[in-house]
């Protein structure tokens, strides 16, 4: 019995680690559907980007954290201090501490997103999405990739780690 609790706690070790490197892919997941929200918002609705970030902000899909973000970034647009939407994007990111739940990439991706919007014309602005979406989607590939053929080292190390143990305390 020893032997089988020392094999499970090993292989939920593995698990978990694998659970926590899907963590970035669904992060990227995440961005990639608000920014598609963005971009149909913008073609459909000819609305601002604040008028946008507060209506992605109503959307249960999206997680609290980016809810309460992009609510914030538009209350404080309404507030008129002469701020640019760059600048409040880039400041209420870090706030929210969205940069720390995901890699250094897509964090920088993602903080000055705010600042490379802010053309007057939509077709700037969508062509900034989209190039920001291509990015995060080859990141996001990439990312899982790596991840296939790690996880299973993983796994394969939890494994032989708790067979390891169980040998030596034989």
């Amino acid at each position: 019995m020893g032997f089988a609790a020392i094999i499970t706690g090993t292989m939920g070790c593995g698990v978990s680690i694998i659970k926590e490197r899907k963590l970035d892919v669904e992060e990227c997941k995440e961005w990639m559907h608000i920014l598609s929200i963005v971009e149909n918002e913008m073609a459909f609705q000819k609305s601002t980007l604040p008028e946008i970030c507060l209506r992605i902000s109503k959307q249960s899909t999206i997680n609290k954290k980016k809810r309460d973000f992009l609510k914030k970034v538009y209350i404080r647009m309404q507030e008129k201090t002469g701020e640019s939407f760059g600048a409040v994007w880039k400041d209420e990111f870090i706030k929210h501490e969205l940069g720390k739940d995901c890699k250094k990439e897509m964090e920088e991706e993602m903080m000055c997103l705010g600042e490379k919007m802010f053309f007057e014309d939509i077709s700037m602005q969508q062509k900034v999405l989209h190039t920001t979406m291509q990015k995060i989607d080859y990141y996001m590939k990439k990312k899982q990739k790596e991840n296939e053929t790690e996880n299973k080292v993983v796994l394969c190390m939890s494994v032989m780690s708790g067979l390891l143990i169980t040998i030596l305390l034989i």
